[in-house]
């Protein structure tokens, strides 16, 4: 965390999941514990409420939650031999929002990094499951942003101030294969219109980085939104997230 003109701020990220069964919301909206895999793993629900103070009517649904997990332990005993041994450990609290307003509606997000998002989301999954019957079909299927399809349209939303970053890869240049680009207004450079826009050679958008309200914002084509300059306050950031997800749908390039 860093201090910011007065303001705490904090690195967030937040990936977003469509329940492919009703029981999914019924799970982690209900406090209690849960066993997933071997019975002594838990996904844990602790806290449950509704957040309704940052706009004028009801945003979503709020989950604190904690899972078990595993880490393996190495040590040395006094013959000069290295033990291995695995411990159960417990990972959180990490929040969920079930958010209400459309286009996110009934929409899982999840508000952690890469290894915390994914482990949840395996252990929501695990845990219908295992309450309802081995399905042929994964619980929770990903929201994804269509980066490649609808850069133009992006670029052209009036409220993303800037577009700074940005990641191809797939680019079909002898001597390019991905790139990283970075500056202001990124996407007028020359390199832009090239290595991302060139109906022969241009790549796939992995990873594109907006200003928004004074602050950047990443999206990932895999439905992630990132920024290293998020309040501390989680209920207040995932209303502007989903803003963004707002904006990025109303130009068709949410696929949900």
């Amino acid at each position: 965390m860093c201090k910011n003109v007065g303001e705490l701020m904090m690195i967030l990220s937040c990936v977003f999941y469509k329940p492919q069964m009703a029981e999914v919301v019924n799970i982690i909206t209900q406090k209690g514990s849960y066993p997933y895999g071997a019975d002594i793993f838990r996904l844990y629900v602790k806290e449950v409420y509704e957040q309704t103070y940052l706009v004028n009517d009801v945003f979503g649904k709020f989950v604190d939650v904690y899972y078990d997990d595993k880490i393996t332990i190495r040590e040395m005993n006094e013959k000069l031999e290295v033990m291995v041994n695995t411990r159960k450990i417990l990972r959180g609290p990490k929040k969920l929002c079930v958010f209400y307003k459309k286009p996110l509606r009934d929409i899982i997000g999840i508000f952690a990094g890469g290894f915390d998002s994914d482990r949840i989301k395996h252990c929501i999954s695990a845990v219908a499951n295992k309450q309802y019957g081995s399905r042929k079909y994964d619980p929770l299927s990903s929201l994804c942003f269509k980066l490649k399809d609808k850069e133009a349209e992006i670029n052209s939303i009036d409220v993303f101030e800037n577009v700074i970053e940005i990641s191809a890869t797939g680019i079909k240049d002898p001597y390019v294969s991905a790139a990283r680009l970075k500056g202001s207004a990124v996407n007028e450079s020359e390199e832009y219109l090239k290595l991302v826009r060139d109906p022969v050679i241009g790549g796939d958008v992995e990873c594109m980085a907006v200003s928004y309200k004074n602050k950047t914002y990443f999206l990932f084509s895999n439905g992630r939104v990132f920024t290293r300059q998020a309040a501390e306050n989680v209920e207040q950031e995932a209303v502007v997230i989903h803003e963004i997800v707002e904006k990025l749908h109303s130009v068709d390039a949410v696929q949900i």
